[in-house]
């Protein structure tokens, strides 16, 4: 794709190094919650008290990661190509596991950008040859899966695209009813298969899982009628958890990969609305989700973050900004490769980045940029993180994304 470089506009930048210290890569069977908990490793859970402590400096397993401290090394902000300068409406954002950024946007003929892990930025189009790429996916071996977020008619609204642009594979359902559906979810798996989820508008809201195999075929459709799953996250062996609507709160339920309509466990949050959904390195659910009741006139919302064991449902580690000192409003986590969990969000109406332990915040950082939206973490242990903002310029309001990272 034809790509223009703009130069970052320069932030505030950390001098300090990180220390880094050894730790864990785990490698699980995530389809196996009781394989995940009985093994050896950092997490544990107790029978009891349903407590459980997770150390970000244990040596087990293969690989390395490193602990994180705190400490910014990079904060950029960025304006668009110089004839369309403003990016704003962040639609999603993917990240690589080298550390790159790629996110797309609502707004304007520049609907794709990629920062690169050292600080660089191209505006192009998106990868593939989707009209709207509004969903984006990064596979490990540099492959992406994106799909299409406009209104579709019944042409292709998912692709796989290879590492050098070129389309491994093309799909859609055809539906028969043009221009009234959209892309909510996809799930995208390292042999190249896929779980795409749209839901569209008739005399109510009807969703509709398709499963592609790795060449793009069409393996079933599930239909899940008014009960749209949300946030749904993979793993490599085709398991899939899933938030949904419950009766008296959210659901988080884990699918199996030879049966995507019934799930094979659920576990509850009531009188919670669910937001985002993480697993941690041990394969835990990290739902952050908000009190389905408060008043908005008396008192702000209550979000929660809180850590489930994924064999007895039951919550090990919870957090909230009323009861857990520091903590802000939290939009979205990153769990680590070693236990460790980041938080992003807004506290006093700034960005707000924390690390959590089990007692609370370990470190946090905020700055004078509009609310934190996304983070991750790369191989190496960065944790990068991404918003929006006005860019700083005196003859035009301009809106861009700014990227923060944080290295180990």
């Amino acid at each position: 794709m034809n790509a223009t470089t703009r130069p970052r506009i320069p932030g505030v930048l950390a001098l300090a190094a990180s220390l880094a210290l050894p730790a864990c890569v785990h490698k699980e069977d995530l389809s196996d919650p009781e394989a995940l908990m009985s093994g050896s490793g950092s997490g544990s859970s107790s029978g009891d008290d349903g407590s459980s402590s997770v150390s970000a400096t244990s040596t087990t397993g293969e690989g390395a990661c490193a602990s994180n401290d705190g400490t910014r090394t990079r904060l950029d902000i960025y304006a668009g190509p110089a004839e369309d300068p403003t990016l704003f409406g962040i639609e999603d954002v993917a990240f690589t596991s080298a550390g790159d950024v790629a996110i797309a946007f609502i707004q304007g003929n520049h609907q794709w950008a990629i920062q690169h892990a050292d600080g660089s930025i191209d505006f192009a189009a998106p990868p593939g040859g989707l009209e709207h790429v509004g969903v984006v996916r990064a596979l490990p071996d540099g492959r992406w899966a994106v799909a299409d977020s406009n209104l579709t008619d019944v042409g292709d609204w998912v692709q796989l695209v290879e590492a050098d642009g070129t389309v491994a594979w093309s799909g859609h359902w055809d539906m028969g009813q043009p221009w009234s559906y959209i892309i909510d979810q996809l799930v995208a798996f390292p042999d190249g298969s896929a779980l795409a989820q749209l839901w569209w508008i008739d005399q109510t809201t009807n969703g509709r899982l398709t499963q592609f195999a790795a060449d793009g075929t069409v393996l079933t459709t599930i239909d899940v009628s008014n009960a749209l799953r949300g946030a749904m996250v993979g793993t490599a062996d085709g398991t899939v958890w899933a938030l949904a609507p419950g009766e008296t709160g959210t659901q988080i339920q884990r699918y199996t990969s030879d049966d995507y309509a019934t799930p094979a466990q659920t576990l509850s949050a009531p009188g919670r609305t669910g937001q985002r959904l993480r697993l941690d390195s041990n394969g835990r659910p990290v739902v952050v989700s908000a009190d389905i009741v408060h008043n908005p006139s008396t008192d702000g919302p209550v979000v929660w973050v809180d850590v489930f064991d994924p064999v007895s449902g039951e919550i090990v580690n919870s957090y909230n900004n009323e009861i857990t000192a520091g903590m802000g409003l939290t939009i979205d986590v990153a769990p680590g490769p070693c236990g460790e969990l980041f938080v992003v969000g807004q506290r006093d109406y700034t960005a707000w980045v924390a690390s959590l332990d089990d007692d609370g915040i370990v470190w946090d950082d905020t700055f004078e940029y509009d609310a934190a939206l996304y983070a991750d973490v790369a191989e190496d242990g960065a944790l990068v993180v991404v918003g929006q903002a006005s860019v700083p310029d005196a003859s035009v309001l301009t809106i861009g994304p700014w990227i923060a990272r944080y290295e180990p």
